[in-house]
């Protein structure tokens, strides 16, 4: 059976981890599949997820590489003009998974496209004036002819969330099969006993600004005893932003908060094992894959109380407001260990729902017959 992903997995990030865990499992059914990008895959990244795929340039007509290097605003308006035809994929192809948008549907294949939240979710869009002038711009210039940001009647989507799905039926008239994400760590047994030695708080995604890192700044200054960390991936276009926010430390002289951008494998298993609470500002994440592998390595997550953070932390005394952020975060740290080890374990058992092996049951049982598997 011959399998294609369209995606880019030069970098790592969350949408890269479920492209592996995708291929994961599909190597364990003697399928290598063929990555479908204009730059080959990290070997790296290869090595260290375990798995093997074949490589087939598909040229663009803006690089990728260059559109992630510049504003957020020429991005959305540039990138339409990416928009390729399933029917670039040649024909022997069995089956078809995108993880992008951008791809039309221009004859009719068996495929698959798995959504991770926008563009398709015009709830989620910014407010600002100057994005509603470029939305008004590829209205009325672009979309005629390159429709990317607009779902396609002959497109099978599953997506990343029930409050994803939810904002995409609001949106669109549309129920869509939620698939949770992956994460690519190994379920390990909870070890109640480990907590006296844990002994960091921790910002854990992509260190970019609209997850807002600095909150936990906030915390650092408040308690200065305790050991912060800000750990995470940083493409080179957001270097400058990393540099500020260690700028930002400085000034404030915030000498127990440490920086681990690009952070390997290893050294964030390291990292998780010694993180007592885990904390994720961002609001309205569309799912937040973090937040499960820091529960999976035994830390407490403290959350954002929004978006598909609630259906992964369902209590609602480990997520936050704005305005209650540190009072809920004071009320945590005074918890006897007991009490501690009774939000690990209870989260431990919920997370559960989102495993590795659940994803790839979910994308390869459910979306490609067995029998196909089999030929």
């Amino acid at each position: 059976m011959k399998v294609a992903i369209i995606y880019d997995l030069t970098e790592a990030g969350g949408v890269q981890t479920c492209v592996l865990s995708l291929i994961k499992g599909l190597n364990k059914k003697g399928i290598k599949p063929i990555i479908f990008w204009d730059e080959a895959p990290n070997s790296e990244l290869l090595i260290e997820a375990g798995v093997s795929v074949d490589y087939v340039q598909i040229k663009f007509p803006i690089a990728p590489s260059r559109i992630k290097t510049i504003p957020n605003l020429f991005r959305y308006l540039l990138w339409p003009f990416n928009m390729i035809k399933i029917s670039k994929i040649p024909s022997d192809f069995d089956y078809v998974y995108s993880f992008t948008v951008n791809i039309l549907i221009d004859k009719i294949r068996p495929h698959l496209f798995y959504l991770s939240g926008p563009p398709l979710l015009p709830q989620l869009e910014s407010k600002s004036i100057r994005f509603k002038i470029a939305k008004f711009l590829y209205k009325l210039m672009i979309r005629p002819f390159y429709p990317a940001y607009e779902p396609q009647r002959k497109a099978n989507y599953v997506i990343n969330s029930q409050y994803t799905a939810k904002l995409f039926e609001e949106a669109h008239n549309r129920k869509l099969e939620v698939v949770y994400p992956s994460n690519q760590l190994k379920i390990e047994n909870l070890q109640e006993e480990d907590l006296p030695f844990r002994d960091t708080v921790t910002f854990f995604s992509r260190i970019v600004d609209y997850k807002r890192p600095e909150f936990l700044m906030i915390l650092a200054k408040q308690y200065p005893d305790l050991k912060f960390a800000i750990m995470g991936g940083v493409s080179k276009n957001r270097i400058d932003y990393l540099d500020s926010l260690k700028n930002m430390a400085s000034d404030q002289n915030l000498t127990n908060l440490s920086f681990y951008p690009n952070a390997s494998r290893n050294d964030i298993d390291q990292i998780l094992k010694k993180t007592l609470f885990y904390v994720f500002p961002a609001i309205n994440e569309h799912f937040g894959i973090t937040t499960v592998e820091a529960v999976l390595k035994g830390c407490i997550p403290f959350v954002h109380d929004s978006g598909g953070q609630k259906e992964i932390v369902p209590f609602s005394h480990l997520r936050f407001s704005d305005e209650d952020f540190t009072t809920k975060f004071t009320e945590l740290l005074s918890l006897k260990n007991e009490d501690k080890n009774k939000y690990r374990q209870k989260m431990h058992k919920h997370i559960l729902l989102f495993t590795e092996e659940s994803f790839i049951d979910r994308m390869i049982n459910i979306c490609i017959n067995e029998e196909q598997v089999a030929v």
